[in-house]
């Protein structure tokens, strides 16, 4: 059933996300694909969370699941190339005319408690460089209409994916999507990067209250 503008509230959202939170965990239907899995695709281009089985070198701290996962395999990370100190090279399988080999860069799977993680993760590449995503906390501004900033250090802002601002002083789950209106336009939080790696917050309503947002990134340093 469709709700009105009036009648969509965190609560609500809260109760959907409830539902779902099942299939997409992978409780209900389990999703799972462990690093080092070899895919073979249409195409030119390998898949987000994979690598082309070509012989290329990569930087063992940029792809850090895989170059482990191979070292533990075969003894060290240059098993197939690299110095094995700071680089390994994946696999070379060569595909036909239109398909290539590809290899997973990490465990694959849906469980949001993991790719939701506050630990900071390799996903994917963006642009041939690595791309990683981190959940940060932060507090929204003490002053209504101004702003509060997260910065993150030697870091270029892709996406922001979404985040949560807890406005009951108790915690009690109740809460509203970042970078929206809510419920019937009174209240506001929004945020906008700013300088690359700066996200600013602000809101005319829930001050100097708890927050956590998302955020997918390149680094400057690779």
């Amino acid at each position: 059933m469709a709700l009105s503008d009036s009648q969509i509230t965190a609560k609500n959202f809260r109760d959907f996300y409830d539902t779902i939170f099942p299939y997409l965990s992978g409780a209900v239907h389990a999703g799972y694909t462990p690093v080092g899995t070899i895919i073979n695709v249409i195409g030119t281009t390998a898949p987000a969370n994979y690598l082309k089985c070509d012989g290329a070198t990569y930087s063992i701290t940029a792809y850090l699941p895989l170059a482990t996962y191979i070292k533990n395999q075969f003894g060290s990370y240059n098993h197939f190339g690299g110095d094995g100190v700071t680089t390994f090279a994946v696999p070379t399988k060569a595909g036909g005319t239109d398909d290539i080999y590809c290899i997973a860069v990490r465990d694959l799977n849906i469980d949001l408690s993991a790719n939701y993680s506050e630990d900071e993760q390799v996903i994917g590449t963006w642009l041939d460089t690595p791309l990683y995503q981190k959940t940060f906390n932060f507090t929204t501004p003490i002053t209504a209409g101004q702003a509060s900033v997260l910065t993150i250090p030697n870091a270029y802002i892709r996406n922001i994916i979404g985040g949560w601002v807890y406005w009951n002083d108790d915690n009690d789950n109740e809460f509203v999507p970042l970078c929206t209106w809510y419920a019937n336009s009174t209240y506001f939080i929004s945020c906008k990067v700013i300088n690359k790696n700066e996200l600013y917050v602000t809101t005319n309503e829930y001050t100097n209250k708890r927050g956590i947002v998302t955020l997918q990134y390149t680094k400057t340093t690779d």
